[in-house]
């Protein structure tokens, strides 16, 4: 007959060993690396998100304001590096959103958006109450289009609004490979 097993007179031998134990440490500190690296782009994404459907709503308002007050409505972007809660458009008369400037979201005050308007010389243009689109500096085109493009600390990725000349439509695009706000955007949602 076998008897209990006796003991191990070392109580070490039944733990883990130091090895062992910065093996875990490495493997951990790696998963928690990449996770973190993962959350930073998914926040940025979601900034960047939030303030160009912020402006795609906000300029959809307005475009069909002019046809209904029966005058023109000029909007003016602002470009260049903004912090957060700082305006990004305005529009005037005032009667023509119900928020005559957009803000941008004030989600971490450490970040800023990069924004950019492409054609670079059209931070402003006029919609018309026939729907098209008018230039400030001084040229008019029914096919001419603007692009907004914004990003997070000119980090990926870089998200666009698209004005186009013929009545005025709107449409929204990304570029997840850049946070180049120069870089035009390279994928656009069907209307």
């Amino acid at each position: 007959m076998i008897g209990p097993q006796p003991r191990p007179s070392n109580p070490a031998a039944a733990g883990f060993t130091v090895v062992e134990l910065l093996v875990t440490v490495a493997v951990i500190g790696i998963v928690a690396g990449t996770a973190f690296t993962v959350s930073q782009t998914s926040w940025r994404r979601e900034q960047a998100n939030a303030a160009a459907e912020s402006l795609y709503a906000w300029l959809q308002e307005v475009v069909r304001r002019p046809e209904q007050i029966g005058s023109s409505c000029t909007v003016t972007v602002n470009t260049g590096s903004l912090a957060p809660g700082a305006v990004l458009a305005t529009v005037a008369p005032t009667t023509c959103a119900g928020e005559s400037s957009l803000r941008l979201p004030a989600i971490n005050q450490q970040d800023n958006y990069a924004v950019a308007v492409n054609p670079s010389t059209s931070a402003s243009w006029v919609f018309t109450p026939r729907g098209a689109i008018a230039l400030t500096t001084g040229t008019s085109s029914s096919s001419a289009a603007i692009e907004i493009r914004l990003s997070l600390n000119n980090n990926v990725p870089v998200r666009c609004i698209r004005v186009s000349g013929t009545l005025g439509l709107l449409s929204m695009g990304r570029n997840n490979t850049t946070g180049d706000t120069t870089t035009a955007c390279n994928q656009w949602d069907a209307l």
